[in-house]
C-alpha cells in the first residue's frame, strides 16, 4: 500500500506543476493576443496613413516639407512594425515552448494515474485471490471426507 500513496503523493506534485504550467501558459497566450493586436493596430495605422497620403497626392500637397513628413511617419511606423513583429515572433515561439511543457505535464499526470490505478487494480485482485482462497480452504475443511 506504500507504493500507492507514494504515487497519490508524487501525482499531487505533477498536479501543482501543470497547474502552474497552466498559469504560464494563460499569462503567455494573453500576452500574444495583446501582442497581436498592437500589430494589427500598428498594421491599421500604416493603411490609414498610406490612404491619407494618396488623397493629398492626388489633391495635391501644400508644400515638401507636408510630403517629407508623411514620409518620415510611415518609415517610423514600418520600424515599430518591424519590432512588433520580432516580438509576436518570439512570444509565439514562448507559446510553442509552453504548450509542448503543458502537454507534457498532462501526459505526466495521466501516466501516473493509470499506473495507480493498476497498482490498486492489482491489490485488488491479489486480495479478491487470498479471499478466494481461505473461502475454498473452508468449503473444502467442511466436507466430509470418505
Amino acid at each position: 500500500m506504500a507504493s500507492v500513496k507514494t504515487l497519490g503523493r508524487l501525482q499531487k506534485i505533477r498536479e501543482y506543476k501543470k497547474e502552474e504550467i497552466e498559469i504560464e501558459f494563460k499569462k503567455v497566450l494573453l500576452e500574444l493576443r495583446r501582442q497581436e493586436e498592437e500589430l494589427d493596430a500598428l498594421h491599421s495605422m500604416m493603411a490609414k496613413t498610406i490612404v491619407r497620403m494618396n488623397e493629398k497626392q492626388i489633391k495635391g500637397f501644400s508644400n515638401v516639407y507636408e510630403l517629407s513628413l508623411y514620409y518620415d511617419y510611415i518609415e517610423t511606423l514600418n520600424k515599430f512594425i518591424d519590432k512588433q513583429k520580432i516580438i509576436v515572433s518570439k512570444l509565439t515561439e514562448l507559446f510553442e515552448e509552453k504548450k509542448s511543457e503543458l502537454l507534457e505535464a498532462y501526459k505526466e499526470v495521466k501516466t501516473i494515474e493509470i499506473l495507480k490505478d493498476k497498482i490498486i487494480s492489482d491489490e485488488r485482485k491479489n486480495e479478491d485471490r487470498r479471499v478466494q482462497k481461505e473461502l475454498d480452504y473452508v468449503y473444502l475443511s467442511r466436507l466430509p471426507r470418505d
